[in-house]
């Protein structure tokens, strides 16, 4: 390397250019040490991250040390240099037609997958890409952590027949294989752009019921639909490979509307059914499409102003109390202005809006950073301009826990006798 290129900005840009060239990283880290730049020892804890599952104790150790070290930098020198373990991956049927892609003991042991033995997982729905997701938004090491459990976790025949193929093609012989997750591993690299703590939102698919134990700390799925008493509507947002089965159930459900009418909803996707529906029938109506193989979304009426995060979407929740978002779909990045309404008084529900988009390619390049950056920055100010101090408690309070005549909701509770 020549002086110029040992410069730690031309090494940030030269390592995400080629992200997977272990030589230049190494030739990186040495370089960057004898500068005494802390990037080299980002480097160093990234390369073993990106080696140790989310089981493993020491990852705990690494985490911590790598948020202290990364506060030392520049967050737009951390993106630019690319972290190999901010990659993201979905687990998806590979062959659906497969013996392996059947209910068997693995999945249940390692998915928690909830389906009658020998019942194929070709009844289960295709995302946005037509794929069969098992779980979304996995750290590489945590998805070969996975997916080496499928073996252990087989009978003994299967699991002999499993190492030997994979020792053979190099390949996981299981029907279950890794896909690039782009919105997910953009946002990875881009959460330094946000505060901490940092709090995931991934859509799960419903059958997968152990997705926590490979997810960091505080991830969430969305939360659930809404409740029996709400006025919602129902969206229909893939028909699946069972059309129809999907439009027999349309014309059982929606008596009246022309056949022609029905089939020409089920052609573009998402569409709304029905809208303004008591949540109670919204839901029947719901579980009966789902069973004939479609999707469908349940939205609370009157809430068009509402960000809704789409089923390939990731969202990244930063702050405590939470003062901005950021989503990634499969093409687009949105910052979003932190809501949150109480529909009822134990309820509170995230309800972000929509404050500046960006396209998801070339999102890590140093003039999409200022934008972003400019764009959350903004957002967060604005937020924080709405928080109140507690005439009590003296803490500085977010809109949606603040009570009013001074006072937070907890200390209105304490001192003003109120009861929510």
């Amino acid at each position: 390397m020549d002086e110029a290129a040992l410069d730690p900005d031309a090494l940030a840009d030269a390592l995400g250019r080629r992200p997977d060239d272990l030589e230049l990283r190494a030739r990186a880290i040495d370089a960057l040490r004898r500068r005494g730049h802390p990037g080299a020892r980002l480097l160093e804890l990234d390369a073993r991250r990106y080696a140790t599952p989310r089981a493993a104790p020491e990852l705990v150790a690494l985490d911590e040390e790598q948020r202290a070290v990364a506060a030392e930098l520049d967050p737009t020198w951390i993106i630019r240099a690319g972290e190999r373990d901010a990659e993201r991956v979905d687990l998806v049927i590979r062959d659906p037609t497969s013996r392996l892609a059947l209910g068997t003991p693995s999945h249940r042991a390692v998915f928690g997958v909830q389906l009658p033995r020998g019942s194929s997982l070709l009844a289960l729905k295709p995302d946005a890409r037509g794929l069969i997701v098992v779980e979304r938004a996995l750290r590489r090491a945590d998805a070969v952590a996975a997916l080496d459990a499928l073996i252990e976790h087989s009978d003994p025949d299967t699991r002999q027949w499993c190492l030997e193929q994979r020792a053979r093609t190099g390949e996981h012989p299981f029907a279950v294989a890794p896909q690039p997750s782009p919105a997910a591993t953009a946002l990875a690299r881009l959460r330094w752009l946000v505060p901490q703590p940092w709090r995931w939102v991934v859509e799960q698919p419903s059958f997968n019921g152990a997705w926590r134990r490979r997810a960091p700390a505080g991830q969430r799925s969305p939360a659930p639909g809404p409740i029996v008493d709400d006025e919602v509507d129902v969206v229909l947002t893939s028909v699946g490979t069972e059309r129809k089965a999907v439009l027999r159930e349309l014309r059982g459900l929606l008596d009246g509307r022309p056949l022609r009418e029905l089939a020409t909803m089920l052609q573009d996707p998402p569409v709304t059914l029905v809208s303004s529906i008591r949540g109670d029938d919204a839901q029947r109506m719901s579980a009966r499409l789902e069973r004939a193989g479609a999707a469908v979304k349940l939205l609370r009426a009157g809430h068009t102003e509402r960000f809704e995060l789409g089923d390939d979407g990731v969202e990244l929740d930063g702050g405590d109390p939470g003062l901005v978002a950021l989503a990634g779909s499969t093409d687009t990045l949105t910052v979003l202005r932190y809501r949150v309404t109480w529909p009822h008084p134990h309820e509170p529900t995230p309800a972000h809006q929509e404050r500046a988009a960006f396209p998801l390619e070339g999102c890590t390049r140093t003039e999409a950073l200022t934008r972003l950056r400019a764009a959350l920055d903004e957002v967060i100010a604005a937020r924080l301009r709405g928080f109140q101090t507690c005439r009590y408690c003296q803490q500085s309070t977010p809109p949606e826990w603040w009570h009013g005549e001074g006072a937070c909701s907890g200390c209105a509770e304490r001192h003003l006798g109120v009861v929510h």
